[in-house]
Parts: structure tokens; sequence; C-alpha cells
């Protein structure tokens, strides 16, 4: 209650329930009652409940378990309850292991404050059912455990397919809590290869890789396998496309000995993504023909269709059959159902580089206008950006629309920045400068190639490098003649002057 005045504060304090001092400082304790007092009736039921557990580090559930029966909180109220004790400094919170689990932890002195207002203040037949509370809700939680796979499997990737991308990690987290708490390996590794696969979608490809690898030293089935893949869509991001490739070709075999359809169609789908971008396109588009034709044959798996119709159309458009991709994915877009929205908008914004590629310029902005009211639906901000940068190549094909070009790539950039995902940053820093010396701005061209460059070297990128430094070379060209242009400008000027 950061609004109760200090005087009804302290008189609160001196009507609560008298503590034997287990704290050898005085002060420290004086400070404890006048925080406890200043907290809210169900934050310090909150404070005592956590009395009970005995221990300093707690998880949101549990606290959830203890608050009953009289009110009844869910998880999230559980969050916020601990959030608003971390506030108060009574606890701090933390992100448990690789896959950021929230919990918190109490200060020893605020545990042991804890216990002994627990003690003073609760009968003991309330304080033995709030245990069994307590260990009921571990068993329910043990018994959700034996159903992880599945879900992990099913579920977790429907709402990814959907974009309830935040319910999905969430979901997933809370997964590898329960498979940690129930000492359950492959759960664990499902779960961590499946928040990888979260991750590199929203461009966390740092994050990403951490957790596939984590996945993958656990070498239990399936995990290793979507761990596989995302290291390979990791790598492909990076553009090292023989490691991609090589994690790939790793995978796909044991899905199909495991007769996993649905993660062989996801492989074929990242793998004809890669194979798109090596000097072999062709070969990309037979890999997803085999995509689409598997979700074709098993009608159980017809909802990965709306990828697999993404990887086609990219391989067309790689194969510089740019007429025939725009015709084939405004198709895809049509037929694609709001439970694969997230291949949806990415199908968009291939359509709309499909309309650019032909010149199709109204096309394509309608394209990556709907592809960016999809992302934003999602809190995609990643796809977001992809689209600004098509929506900046576009407006920057015309002179009158530069500055807004310039506006939209510097926002995109910003947010890949932000991102983990370094070749896709360079890129906006490439087509930023390209837009900015056609503004006649060829200093600040100058910098942005000059870090693209620097990215696209650590990277391994030869091919964008080259390119980089050939235009880095016409940036400086550039500068050199503006500013001599400028400087004889000047000097006239000055010749004119003394003239007069």
């Amino acid at each position: 209650q950061p609004y109760l005045p200090l005087g009804q504060a302290v008189a609160r304090m001196k009507e609560q329930w008298p503590l034997p001092d287990k704290t050898p400082e005085p002060v420290l304790k004086a400070r404890l009652d006048l925080s406890y007092a200043l907290l809210a009736s169900e934050e310090s039921k909150a404070l005592r409940c956590l009395g009970l557990l005995c221990r300093p580090v707690f998880s949101p559930w549990e606290l959830a378990a203890l608050m009953g029966p009289d009110e009844i909180i869910d998880e999230p109220n559980a969050i916020r309850l601990s959030d608003n004790l971390a506030q108060s400094q009574l606890v701090r919170r933390t992100s448990g292991g690789r896959a950021g689990v929230v919990t918190f932890e109490l200060h020893e002195h605020v545990l042991e404050y804890a216990e002994a207002r627990m003690l003073a203040e609760t009968k003991e037949d309330w304080r033995d059912q709030r245990l069994l509370a307590l260990t009921a809700a571990r068993e329910a939680r043990r018994r959700l455990a034996d159903g992880l796979a599945g879900y992990l499997n099913v579920a977790v990737p429907a709402l990814k397919d959907k974009g309830q991308l935040d319910k999905a990690i969430d979901d997933v987290r809370d997964a590898h809590a329960m498979a940690e708490e129930n000492g359950r390996v492959p759960e664990v590794s499902l779960a961590l290869a499946t928040l990888a696969d979260l991750q590199v979608e929203l461009g966390n490809t740092d994050d990403a890789q951490e957790l596939a690898e984590a996945a993958r030293e656990l070498s239990v089935f399936p995990g290793p396998v979507r761990a596989l893949r995302c290291l390979g869509k990791v790598m492909r991001r990076m553009r090292q496309l023989d490691k991609a490739l090589a994690y790939l070709a790793e995978a796909l075999p044991a899905a199909r000995d495991a007769d996993n359809i649905a993660e062989v169609i996801r492989i074929l789908i990242e793998q004809s993504a890669a194979l798109a971008l090596t000097t072999e396109p062709a070969r990309s588009l037979a890999v997803a023909d085999e995509a689409v034709a598997l979700c074709r044959q098993h009608p159980d798996y017809s909802m990965l269709l709306s990828g697999a119709s993404w990887a086609r159309g990219n391989a067309l458009l790689s194969c510089g059959r740019a007429d025939e991709a725009a015709a084939f994915l405004a198709a895809a877009a049509d037929t694609a159902p709001d439970d694969q929205a997230l291949w949806r908008a990415w199908i968009y914004w291939l359509h709309g580089r499909a309309s650019l590629k032909i010149s199709r310029f109204e096309t394509a902005a309608e394209s990556a206008t709907e592809a960016i009211d999809a992302f934003s639906a999602m809190a995609h901000r990643y796809g977001v950006a992809y689209c600004r940068v098509l929506l900046g190549t576009i407006c920057e094909a015309d002179d009158s629309r530069l500055d807004e070009a310039i506006q939209l790539l510097s926002d995109a950039l910003e947010t890949f920045q932000n991102c983990s995902d370094p070749w896709i940053e360079g890129d906006a820093m490439r087509t930023l400068a390209s837009a900015m010396l056609r503004k006649g701005r060829p200093h600040e061209a100058a910098r942005l190639l000059q870090e693209a460059a620097r990215i696209f070297e650590t990277l391994g990128d030869e091919t964008s490098l080259s390119a980089v430094r050939e235009r880095l070379e016409s940036a400086r060209a550039q500068s050199r003649w503006r500013g001599f242009h400028l400087t004889s400008m000047r000097g006239r000027q000055i010749g004119e002057q003394r003239k007069r």
C-alpha cells in the first residue's frame, strides 16, 4: 500500500501481533515490522504463507496453492503478489535455469520473519490444511507431467501457428519447470528444444542456439531432433549454410526412423529455406514439393501445408520464377486457415517480395501492409521489422518517398539491433545505406556500410561482404565528391565577396 500515510502504518505496526525477537538486530526487526504494516492484506497473507515453505526459493504455483481456501488465486495473480513483495524488497525475482522460468527468492532474514508471522498469526489446523493443499498441487503437477510430451508436440506448436507466441512461451516454461520437478529428462529436453523453436522465430538466435544445444546434450528423442532443426534455422539466419544443412541432414533421417511425420515436414521446410540461399536453388524446390506432398498424403498433418506452401513459394522465387511464385503465394494466403496465422503472415511478406521482384509495387505494398497488421496482432516485432524493410525498399524506388523509406528502414534496423540476429541487422544497414546514398547522405551511408561489413566479415559471408565493400567505395567516392563540391562552392562565394 504505497499511499498509506506513515502515521497510519506506524499505528498498524503497533497493533500487530508481537513477535519474539528472532532477529539479533532490533533495528532490522523494526524495519520489517514497518514493511509488513505497509502491505495490503492479500500481500501480508502471501508473506505469511511463504513462511510455511521453510526455504527461500519458491515458484508462483506454490504460493497460489498456499493462498487458499478462502481466496483461490491462479498463477498469474501469484506472480503479481510476488512482484508486489519484490517492490517492497521483501523478495527478489529470479529467472531460474536455461528456460528462464520465473521464480522468487526470500532474503534469509525475511524468511525467518515470515515464519515468525505465520506462527504468530495462524492456527495449526489452518497451517496443516495449507500444507496438504501444497502436497495436492505437487501431486497434480506430477500427473500433468505424464502428458507433457503430447502437449509439447501438439498443443504448443498449435499455439505458435496461431500466433499466440507469448502464451506458447509461458506454457513451455511451465512445462520445463514441471518436467524438472519430476525428473523427466525426455520432457526437459523437448521443452528446451520447443522453447528454442519459439525464440528463433522471434529473432533471438543467441538464446535459441543455447537452448537447442542444451536440449541436444540430453540426447533424448525427440528433443535432439527438434533441437537440430532449430540449430539449422539459426545457422540459416546467420547465412552459415554448410552448418545449417549439416544439422538438418542429421535431423531428417532420425525423424524418418521415428516415423515422426510432423517433424519430417518441418525439417523439409527448413531444409528448403536453406537450399534456396545456395547456388543450387533448384534443389530447394524439390524438397519443398516433398513437404507439400507429405501434407496432402497425411490428412492429420494438413495443418502444416501453409508452411510447406511458404517453402515452395520461396523456392520458386529463388529459382527466378517470380511470376509463378507470386501467383502461388497469393493462392496460399487466400486458403491459409486462421489457425495458421503465423505462416499466413510470412506468406503475405513473401508475396510482397515476389511482387516487388516483378515491379508490381502497389501489390507488394498491400501484401507488406497485410503482413504488418498480422504480425502486429501477435506482438511479433521481428516479423514487423522484416515487413518494414520490404516497405522501405518499395518506397526507395520512388525519389519522392526517400524520406519515408529512410524512416521505415531506420525503424526496422532499431528492432533488429534489439534482437540477436546479426545477419539481418547487417542487411538492414545495407538497405538503409542505399536509401541514404540516393538521398545525398553519403557520410551516414558509409558509417552504416562499415558496420555491415564488420558483421558480414564476422559471420564469414563473403558474398555479402564483397557487395557491401563495393557499395562502401561508392559511398566514399560520393562523399569525397560532395566534400569537394561544397568546398568549391564556398571558395567561389568567398571570392565573389572579396570582389565586392
